[in-house]
Protein backbone atom coordinates (compact mmCIF):
# COMPACT_ATOMS: atom_id res chain seq x y z
CA UNK A 1 0.00 0.00 0.00
CA UNK A 2 3.16 2.28 0.71
CA UNK A 3 6.36 2.77 -0.50
CA UNK A 4 8.80 0.78 1.34
CA UNK A 5 11.75 3.56 0.87
CA UNK A 6 9.48 6.25 1.72
CA UNK A 7 9.11 4.22 5.06
CA UNK A 8 13.04 3.29 5.40
CA UNK A 9 13.36 7.39 6.05
CA UNK A 10 11.20 7.42 8.63
CA UNK A 11 12.21 7.56 11.99
CA UNK A 12 10.90 4.67 14.47
CA UNK A 13 9.02 7.38 15.83
CA UNK A 14 7.28 9.06 13.01
CA UNK A 15 6.72 4.93 11.82
CA UNK A 16 4.22 4.84 15.04
CA UNK A 17 3.15 8.18 14.66
CA UNK A 18 2.10 7.70 10.61
CA UNK A 19 0.26 4.19 12.06
CA UNK A 20 -1.35 6.26 15.04
CA UNK A 21 -2.78 8.69 12.28
CA UNK A 22 -3.90 5.74 9.78
CA UNK A 23 -5.38 4.14 12.27
CA UNK A 24 -7.87 7.30 13.03
CA UNK A 25 -8.36 8.50 9.01
CA UNK A 26 -9.02 4.91 8.00
CA UNK A 27 -10.81 2.77 11.11
CA UNK A 28 -12.25 5.56 12.94
CA UNK A 29 -13.11 7.82 10.04
CA UNK A 30 -11.77 10.78 11.89
CA UNK A 31 -11.25 13.85 10.23
CA UNK A 32 -8.24 15.95 11.31
CA UNK A 33 -9.12 19.83 12.35
CA UNK A 34 -5.84 19.77 14.39
CA UNK A 35 -2.43 18.71 14.26
CA UNK A 36 1.11 19.09 15.58
CA UNK A 37 3.70 20.26 12.76
CA UNK A 38 5.65 16.60 13.18
CA UNK A 39 2.44 14.87 12.65
CA UNK A 40 1.71 17.37 9.37
CA UNK A 41 4.90 16.27 8.08
CA UNK A 42 3.75 12.80 8.58
CA UNK A 43 0.86 12.90 6.37
CA UNK A 44 2.55 14.52 3.95
CA UNK A 45 4.95 11.80 3.44
CA UNK A 46 2.15 9.19 3.66
CA UNK A 47 0.43 11.14 0.96
CA UNK A 48 3.45 10.83 -1.36
CA UNK A 49 4.28 7.09 -0.66
CA UNK A 50 0.53 5.80 -0.52
CA UNK A 51 0.04 3.75 -4.13
CA UNK A 52 -3.58 3.69 -4.48
CA UNK A 53 -5.52 6.49 -5.22
CA UNK A 54 -8.76 5.58 -4.19
CA UNK A 55 -6.52 5.91 -0.31
CA UNK A 56 -4.98 8.84 -0.82
CA UNK A 57 -8.36 10.37 -1.95
CA UNK A 58 -9.35 9.32 1.56
CA UNK A 59 -6.50 10.57 3.30
CA UNK A 60 -6.46 14.16 1.56
CA UNK A 61 -10.45 14.23 2.34
CA UNK A 62 -10.29 14.07 6.03
CA UNK A 63 -7.32 16.90 6.23
CA UNK A 64 -9.58 19.82 7.56
CA UNK A 65 -8.67 23.66 8.39
CA UNK A 66 -5.68 24.39 9.09
CA UNK A 67 -4.32 20.81 8.86
CA UNK A 68 -5.10 21.07 5.20
CA UNK A 69 -3.50 24.23 4.76
CA UNK A 70 -0.03 23.35 6.05
CA UNK A 71 -0.40 20.01 4.35
CA UNK A 72 -0.73 21.54 0.84
CA UNK A 73 2.21 23.83 2.06
CA UNK A 74 4.38 20.98 2.18
CA UNK A 75 3.47 19.22 -1.43
CA UNK A 76 5.17 19.49 -4.20
CA UNK A 77 3.96 20.20 -8.00
CA UNK A 78 3.05 16.68 -9.09
CA UNK A 79 0.84 16.41 -5.72
CA UNK A 80 -0.85 19.06 -5.73
CA UNK A 81 -1.46 18.63 -9.60
CA UNK A 82 -3.27 15.10 -8.54
CA UNK A 83 -5.50 16.75 -6.02
CA UNK A 84 -6.83 19.34 -8.66
CA UNK A 85 -7.76 16.14 -10.92
CA UNK A 86 -9.26 14.64 -8.25
CA UNK A 87 -10.54 16.69 -5.88
CA UNK A 88 -14.77 16.49 -6.15
CA UNK A 89 -14.69 20.00 -4.35
CA UNK A 90 -14.00 23.12 -6.84
CA UNK A 91 -12.67 25.13 -3.93
CA UNK A 92 -10.41 23.11 -2.88
CA UNK A 93 -9.29 22.82 -6.41
CA UNK A 94 -8.96 26.58 -6.57
CA UNK A 95 -7.61 26.61 -3.29
CA UNK A 96 -4.64 24.29 -4.77
CA UNK A 97 -4.23 26.34 -7.65
CA UNK A 98 -3.77 29.41 -6.23
CA UNK A 99 -0.78 27.76 -4.04
CA UNK A 100 0.84 27.12 -7.36
CA UNK A 101 3.58 29.75 -9.18
CA UNK A 102 2.54 31.25 -12.73
CA UNK A 103 4.22 29.00 -14.73
CA UNK A 104 3.38 26.22 -13.15
CA UNK A 105 -0.56 27.41 -13.84
CA UNK A 106 0.49 27.56 -17.18
CA UNK A 107 1.74 23.97 -17.59
CA UNK A 108 -1.19 22.65 -15.64
CA UNK A 109 -3.95 24.58 -17.64
CA UNK A 110 -2.03 23.09 -20.60
CA UNK A 111 -2.36 19.38 -19.53
CA UNK A 112 -6.07 20.25 -18.45
CA UNK A 113 -7.21 22.11 -22.23
CA UNK A 114 -5.44 18.57 -23.61
CA UNK A 115 -7.48 16.35 -21.48
CA UNK A 116 -10.25 18.00 -21.73
CA UNK A 117 -10.90 18.55 -17.88
CA UNK A 118 -13.90 20.62 -16.57
CA UNK A 119 -11.92 21.91 -14.72
CA UNK A 120 -9.56 24.02 -17.35
CA UNK A 121 -12.46 26.34 -17.75
CA UNK A 122 -12.90 27.20 -14.04
CA UNK A 123 -9.39 27.44 -13.50
CA UNK A 124 -8.72 29.30 -16.56
CA UNK A 125 -11.13 32.47 -15.90
CA UNK A 126 -9.91 32.30 -12.37
CA UNK A 127 -6.39 32.92 -13.49
CA UNK A 128 -7.77 35.43 -16.64
CA UNK A 129 -9.59 37.47 -13.75
CA UNK A 130 -6.60 37.57 -11.61
CA UNK A 131 -4.50 38.83 -14.07
CA UNK A 132 -7.04 41.37 -15.60
CA UNK A 133 -7.55 42.32 -11.60
CA UNK A 134 -3.64 43.34 -11.25
CA UNK A 135 -3.38 44.66 -14.57
CA UNK A 136 -0.11 43.93 -15.69
CA UNK A 137 1.71 42.71 -13.17
CA UNK A 138 4.72 43.00 -11.42
CA UNK A 139 7.37 44.92 -12.98
CA UNK A 140 10.13 43.20 -14.26
CA UNK A 141 13.62 43.25 -12.15
CA UNK A 142 15.56 43.46 -15.57
CA UNK A 143 13.99 45.71 -18.61
CA UNK A 144 11.99 44.13 -21.61
CA UNK A 145 14.42 42.81 -24.21
CA UNK A 146 14.61 40.39 -26.77
CA UNK A 147 15.10 36.49 -25.25
CA UNK A 148 18.50 36.69 -26.77
CA UNK A 149 19.59 39.96 -24.88
CA UNK A 150 18.13 39.07 -22.00
CA UNK A 151 19.62 35.78 -21.75
CA UNK A 152 23.01 37.40 -21.70
CA UNK A 153 21.73 39.49 -19.03
CA UNK A 154 20.76 36.80 -17.00
CA UNK A 155 23.75 35.43 -17.36
CA UNK A 156 25.93 38.54 -16.51
CA UNK A 157 24.17 39.03 -13.95
CA UNK A 158 24.15 35.46 -12.43
CA UNK A 159 27.97 35.94 -12.28
CA UNK A 160 28.92 39.00 -11.05
CA UNK A 161 25.28 40.41 -9.04
CA UNK A 162 25.12 40.55 -5.10
CA UNK A 163 21.53 39.61 -5.61
CA UNK A 164 20.57 36.53 -3.27
CA UNK A 165 19.07 33.22 -4.48
CA UNK A 166 15.52 34.39 -3.39
CA UNK A 167 15.37 37.29 -5.47
CA UNK A 168 16.44 35.30 -8.54
CA UNK A 169 13.54 33.18 -8.02
CA UNK A 170 11.45 36.55 -7.94
CA UNK A 171 12.80 37.66 -11.30
CA UNK A 172 12.12 33.84 -12.56
CA UNK A 173 8.56 34.31 -11.60
CA UNK A 174 8.37 37.34 -13.85
CA UNK A 175 10.24 36.72 -16.50
CA UNK A 176 7.06 34.05 -17.04
CA UNK A 177 5.06 37.11 -17.22
CA UNK A 178 7.02 38.81 -19.72
CA UNK A 179 7.53 36.45 -22.53
CA UNK A 180 5.56 33.40 -23.88
CA UNK A 181 5.88 29.79 -23.34
CA UNK A 182 7.99 28.89 -26.26
CA UNK A 183 10.31 31.67 -26.09
CA UNK A 184 11.21 31.16 -22.83
CA UNK A 185 11.59 27.53 -22.38
CA UNK A 186 14.12 27.98 -25.36
CA UNK A 187 15.60 31.05 -23.42
CA UNK A 188 16.23 29.01 -20.45
CA UNK A 189 17.65 26.24 -22.20
CA UNK A 190 20.41 28.55 -24.14
CA UNK A 191 20.91 29.78 -20.37
CA UNK A 192 21.67 26.47 -19.24
CA UNK A 193 23.80 25.56 -21.78
CA UNK A 194 25.73 28.96 -22.15
CA UNK A 195 26.72 28.54 -18.32
CA UNK A 196 27.51 24.77 -18.64
CA UNK A 197 30.14 25.61 -21.32
CA UNK A 198 31.31 28.57 -19.30
CA UNK A 199 32.13 25.66 -16.59
CA UNK A 200 32.13 27.47 -13.66
CA UNK A 201 33.70 25.54 -10.83
CA UNK A 202 31.79 25.18 -7.19
CA UNK A 203 34.88 25.26 -4.86
CA UNK A 204 34.83 29.13 -3.45
CA UNK A 205 31.80 30.93 -1.79
CA UNK A 206 31.44 33.26 -4.91
CA UNK A 207 31.62 30.58 -7.46
CA UNK A 208 28.90 28.57 -5.67
CA UNK A 209 26.96 31.54 -5.04
CA UNK A 210 26.68 31.60 -8.87
CA UNK A 211 25.22 28.53 -9.24
CA UNK A 212 22.57 29.06 -6.34
CA UNK A 213 21.65 31.96 -8.27
CA UNK A 214 21.16 29.86 -11.48
CA UNK A 215 19.77 27.24 -9.87
CA UNK A 216 16.82 29.42 -7.84
CA UNK A 217 16.14 31.06 -11.48
CA UNK A 218 15.34 27.97 -13.17
CA UNK A 219 13.96 25.91 -10.03
CA UNK A 220 9.68 26.75 -11.10
CA UNK A 221 10.79 25.63 -14.70
CA UNK A 222 11.77 22.18 -14.22
CA UNK A 223 8.71 20.61 -14.15
CA UNK A 224 7.03 22.58 -16.90
CA UNK A 225 10.18 22.59 -19.21
CA UNK A 226 11.38 19.09 -20.12
CA UNK A 227 13.84 20.19 -22.92
CA UNK A 228 15.81 21.51 -19.71
CA UNK A 229 16.17 17.90 -18.57
CA UNK A 230 19.68 17.49 -20.52
CA UNK A 231 20.68 20.62 -20.20
CA UNK A 232 20.61 19.66 -16.11
CA UNK A 233 22.19 16.80 -16.73
CA UNK A 234 25.05 18.36 -17.82
CA UNK A 235 25.25 21.29 -15.13
CA UNK A 236 24.54 18.28 -12.35
CA UNK A 237 28.59 16.94 -13.23
CA UNK A 238 29.72 19.95 -11.84
CA UNK A 239 28.23 19.53 -8.82
CA UNK A 240 28.63 15.52 -8.84
CA UNK A 241 32.01 16.68 -9.26
CA UNK A 242 32.28 19.09 -6.10
CA UNK A 243 29.97 17.04 -3.76
CA UNK A 244 32.79 13.58 -3.94
CA UNK A 245 35.40 16.09 -2.96
CA UNK A 246 33.62 16.95 0.41
CA UNK A 247 34.77 14.88 3.35
CA UNK A 248 31.97 13.62 5.02
CA UNK A 249 28.61 12.80 4.50
CA UNK A 250 27.01 15.15 6.68
CA UNK A 251 28.54 18.03 4.44
CA UNK A 252 26.74 16.69 1.61
CA UNK A 253 23.52 16.58 3.32
CA UNK A 254 24.55 20.73 4.49
CA UNK A 255 24.93 21.41 0.64
CA UNK A 256 22.25 20.57 -1.11
CA UNK A 257 19.57 22.08 1.38
CA UNK A 258 20.36 25.26 0.17
CA UNK A 259 19.24 24.04 -2.73
CA UNK A 260 15.68 24.48 -4.60
CA UNK A 261 13.18 21.85 -3.95
CA UNK A 262 12.26 21.32 -7.96
CA UNK A 263 16.16 20.87 -8.80
CA UNK A 264 17.03 19.48 -5.77
CA UNK A 265 14.43 16.71 -6.47
CA UNK A 266 16.27 16.35 -10.07
CA UNK A 267 19.35 16.00 -8.32
CA UNK A 268 18.53 13.08 -6.14
CA UNK A 269 15.91 11.28 -8.39
CA UNK A 270 19.16 11.20 -10.80
CA UNK A 271 21.34 9.86 -8.08
CA UNK A 272 18.19 7.31 -6.89
CA UNK A 273 18.33 5.58 -10.54
CA UNK A 274 22.60 4.86 -9.85
CA UNK A 275 21.81 1.26 -10.77
CA UNK A 276 20.94 2.22 -13.82
CA UNK A 277 24.29 3.80 -14.81
CA UNK A 278 26.59 1.52 -16.87
CA UNK A 279 30.02 3.38 -15.86
CA UNK A 280 31.37 1.29 -12.91
CA UNK A 281 33.04 4.84 -11.26
CA UNK A 282 29.77 6.79 -11.81
CA UNK A 283 27.78 4.05 -10.69
CA UNK A 284 29.81 3.85 -7.13
CA UNK A 285 29.96 8.11 -6.65
CA UNK A 286 26.18 8.05 -7.30
CA UNK A 287 25.38 5.62 -5.05
CA UNK A 288 27.33 6.93 -2.35
CA UNK A 289 26.04 10.25 -2.53
CA UNK A 290 22.75 8.83 -2.85
CA UNK A 291 23.17 6.90 0.44
CA UNK A 292 25.25 10.32 2.25
CA UNK A 293 22.14 11.40 1.57
CA UNK A 294 19.18 9.05 2.88
CA UNK A 295 21.84 8.08 6.15
CA UNK A 296 22.23 11.79 7.12
CA UNK A 297 18.80 12.97 7.41
CA UNK A 298 18.56 13.41 11.45
CA UNK A 299 21.10 16.37 11.16
CA UNK A 300 19.55 19.78 11.55
CA UNK A 301 20.25 20.86 8.64
CA UNK A 302 17.93 18.10 6.15
CA UNK A 303 14.50 19.56 5.78
CA UNK A 304 14.45 20.48 2.46
CA UNK A 305 16.48 17.56 1.19
CA UNK A 306 14.12 15.19 3.66
CA UNK A 307 11.62 17.06 1.45
CA UNK A 308 12.68 16.03 -1.42
CA UNK A 309 13.72 12.50 -1.05
CA UNK A 310 10.04 11.72 0.05
CA UNK A 311 8.91 12.96 -2.95
CA UNK A 312 11.08 11.03 -5.91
Amino acid sequence: MINETLLEQLSPEQVQLAGSLLERIFLHQESLQTASDEQVFVLGQLFEGVKSDVIRKQLFQSLKGSVLDRFLGLCGFESKEWIIHSSSDDQIAIQVFESLSDTEKKGLLIQLSIQESPRYSLLKNLMTQKTNAEGNGPKLTLQKSTPEKKQQELLQLIQKSSLTPDQFSDIGKQLSQAYDTLALEAMLVRLVSTFNAVNIPMNTPKTFAMHLRLYFLIDEFINIYPSLQKPLAVMMESLVAFLKDLPEGPWVVKILNQFPVYYLKFILGRLARYERIPSFEKRNLYCKLFNDNKQNLNIKESKQVRFALSQI
